[in-house]
């Protein structure tokens, strides 16, 4: 008891000095509140969220599209308005690097913001829910996006008469007329672009060159592709589009020139590679063709326009092993269009492998295609048809069965009989209409192509979008 009221004692003290150091610093030593300077507290506002838009296929600020009328594999476009930079996005898991627009018409976008675009080969029906991501930064939310026509049109057609002077918004309107209505989407551009409407009058040049490539009017696309050029030097659509255009008019070397200008300006695009591996191969300049193909195929892997183009290549060859691999490894990663299949059944048929030539025809039917009544009575009196193998969307029931038969007998009496198939083209998938049939190539050419948009006549590697918005223009070779 002594011992503990003897520590008491000597504990003491020190508390008390220790109570009134704590009074001391509570009082005095610590600045009171009528000392305190009146320094204002910064606020910090978390970064605005990013502002998606599809440009192949437009879509709107309400979550819709304008439908892909075809199924096939598609370049699917678009543009991520962001505060901060964006490097990486996935379209329905498919990721895609991103690059910075400049000159780029925007639409209800902040100044601080920067527009990144992003393009990737996604497997696309006319009911395909698209899903965009933003992966680096990673943020949560997802961007939908539901097919709807009508209501896209109907909005950027609202939106542009009520701000008629917004060529931005003429850009939009023109971009989403050109999946319904060619002759709108001329008038609407060429008003955009008669203007100068300053940083949009590129962006509507490109789209009204393109335009007259989804019309089948190459000739009359050069000057709007020319002037786009003149007034913004680095613009890579552009470039490719006027290489799709030289494609067209069968001016090839001034077809390379400019689809290798387009693919060193963004070399992370694999659609320009695809539309040289054309021009080349329609010169029978069949290994550098094949070298380029390669190149497509590194840049984009789930691309299956690359292999299936090499499957072309060495068909020509004679190298059916080497094509058959690579016919296998495109059959995996996808479709491509259905006027490629049909070509690759005639050249299969004409190859020998019409067991090959069959599963061509299958996929082409399941595409929406529709092979020739003759071709089809020759086929089927060398080989009969084999049963069908599973298709991309087999597991989802996408499929009806009728389409899997040949046209004479699923469709009634074929309009024209024996027609011949013509060469695929170079042109844009995203001006490609449904309705729109291919334009013819030159002659001797294949009919091998690889581009994936369908906006020229030949083989036109789809599909570049060009905003935070909404377009791209569509390559055949998809």
């Amino acid at each position: 008891m002594t011992n503990a009221r003897q520590k008491a004692t000597l504990l003491a003290p020190g508390l008390a000095l220790a109570a009134l150091a704590v009074a001391a610093l509570l009082t005095g030593c610590l600045p009171s509140e009528e000392a305190a300077p009146n320094v204002p507290v910064a606020s910090v506002q978390p970064p605005r969220e990013p502002l998606v838009e599809l440009t192949y296929p437009q879509s709107d600020p309400n979550g819709r599209y304008v439908t892909l009328g075809q199924p096939g594999t598609y370049i699917i476009a678009g543009t991520v308005a962001s505060q901060e930079p964006v490097r990486q996005v996935s379209v329905n898991g498919v990721e895609a690097a991103t690059y910075r627009l400049e000159q780029y018409p925007s639409y209800n976008t902040p100044d601080d913001f920067g527009i990144y675009r992003f393009r990737a080969p996604v497997v696309w029906q006319p009911d395909t829910r698209a899903v965009v991501r933003v992966i680096d930064p990673p943020l949560a939310r997802e961007y939908a996006y539901s097919p709807d026509p009508n209501a896209t049109v109907s909005y950027w057609q609202q939106a542009a008469e009520a701000t008629p002077a917004n060529a931005g918004l003429a850009y939009r309107l023109g971009n989403a007329l050109l999946a319904q209505d060619t002759n709108g989407a001329f008038s609407t551009l060429s008003a955009a672009t008669s203007g100068g409407a300053g940083e949009a009058a590129p962006w509507s040049l490109w789209e009204l060159g393109k335009a007259y490539l989804t019309a089948g009017k190459p000739a009359e696309a050069l000057k709007p592709l020319n002037s786009a050029i003149a007034a913004y030097p680095t613009f890579a659509d552009a470039y490719y589009d006027r290489g799709v255009t030289y494609y067209e008019l069968q001016q090839y070397d001034q077809s390379a020139a400019d689809l290798n200008r387009a693919a060193q300006l963004l070399p992370a695009w694999a659609e320009p590679l695809l539309a040289l591996g054309q021009t080349y191969y329609a010169q029978n300049r069949l290994q550098d063709a094949a070298k380029v193909y390669e190149q497509a195929g590194t840049i984009w892997p789930t691309w299956p326009a690359p292999e299936y183009s090499l499957a072309m290549v060495r068909l020509d060859e004679g190298r059916m092993e080497d094509a058959t691999k690579h016919l296998t490894r495109a059959e995996k990663l996808g479709p491509w269009r259905a006027m490629h299949h049909q070509q690759l059944a005639e050249k299969l048929f004409a190859k020998g492998n019409s067991t090959a030539a069959w599963r061509q025809v299958q996929i082409a039917h399941k595409l929406g295609g529709a092979p020739s009544q003759r071709f089809l009575v020759r086929l089927a009196q060398n080989t009969p048809e084999p049963p069908e193998k599973p298709m991309w969307w087999a597991a989802k029931g996408k499929w009806h069965k009728a389409d899997s038969k040949p046209d004479h007998e699923a469709s009634g009496p074929v309009k024209k009989k024996g027609k011949k198939l013509k060469p695929l083209t170079l042109k844009n998938d995203s001006h490609q209409s449904s309705k729109r049939a291919v334009a013819k190539v030159g002659k001797g050419n294949t009919g091998h192509g690889g581009s994936s948009n369908g906006s020229s006549s030949k083989t036109r590697a789809q599909g570049h979008s060009s905003g935070h918005g909404h377009d791209d223009s569509k390559p055949a070779a998809q």
